[in-house]
């Protein structure tokens, strides 16, 4: 622990040096005094003489990486927030939805729908970690009827427009494969399955499988962030969409052939006409 503290310290002295470098003519401009840079020059001096050592450059920059690991993570971090958001939010769009978070961890999610849109909203996750009430408070606040459950998502009816699935396959213990086979028997046709998860390569191809094989998808599609600096696991960004009621199928083909056979009347006047 002490040597990690010492390495950061390192790499935290090597960065005010890099700094102090860059902006030293700045500091002279803004206080417009000669002793100012004079002092900074010194600074700069006595940072450079402590670097001259091979053993303590060589600390400074493994702490220095680390660092700009962290940093990298970081930011990885607040653009898969981003990037959730946006997805969330571009894709419920409606009105009087209803919606079922997977492996809700939190009530996050809810903030990020379009405004408006969704009228009920059931989180099924780890009891331990979701408050009921504040997560009907939250839903208030939004006009949103939430409501937070600890049965099996697998005890719902098919009644929900989205399900979402943000990071929560760890909670529900469950693949990818899982997950969208378990949206699919809750989800109304042409409903919609979202998922922002941390999956490799395979795992999403069973996904893909998976949506395939069961026959109650129509469309799978997905994007991959990739990790900090390219690294570690990437997150998945998609959404799956259920197919369209037999009803509704029966009746878009009724009209098809409906519309195909009034071309063909008005095709066969035109040519008797002709003769």
């Amino acid at each position: 622990m002490r040597a990690s503290a010492g390495l950061l310290a390192q790499a935290l002295l090597l960065l005010q040096f890099c700094l102090d470098k860059c902006f030293a003519f700045q500091v002279h401009r803004q206080f417009n005094q000669r002793g100012s840079l004079s002092r900074a020059n010194s600074k700069l001096q006595a940072l450079s003489d402590s670097f001259s050592e091979p053993a303590t450059v060589a600390a400074a920059i493994v702490g220095l990486g680390v660092v700009g690991l962290a940093g990298a993570s970081a930011l990885n971090y607040w653009n898969v927030q981003y990037i959730t958001a946006s997805m969330l939010s571009n894709s419920i769009r409606g009105q009087n939805l209803a919606v079922l978070e997977l492996g809700a961890k939190d009530c996050k999610s809810m903030y990020y729908f379009g405004e408006g849109c969704v009228s009920q909203l059931t989180l099924q996750g780890n009891p331990d970690k979701i408050n009921p009430g504040i997560a009907k408070s939250s839903g208030q606040q939004l006009g949103i009827n939430s409501v937070a459950i600890k049965a099996s998502a697998k005890d719902l009816p098919p009644i929900y427009d989205f399900v979402v699935c943000v990071n929560g396959l760890a909670e529900l213990g469950m693949s990818g494969a899982e997950a969208i086979n378990l949206a699919a028997s809750v989800l109304k046709p042409e409903g919609t399955f979202v998922f922002i998860e941390q999956l490799g390569e395979a795992e999403v191809d069973a996904m893909a499988g998976a949506a395939e094989a069961g026959g109650r998808y129509q469309s799978f599609d997905f994007d991959a962030v990739p990790g900090p600096l390219g690294l570690g696991t990437p997150t998945v960004v998609g959404r799956a969409q259920t197919l369209v009621s037999s009803a509704k199928a029966a009746a878009t083909q009724q009209s098809a052939a409906t519309e195909e056979g009034a071309l063909n009347r008005k095709q066969r006047r035109k040519q008797n006409k002709q003769k």
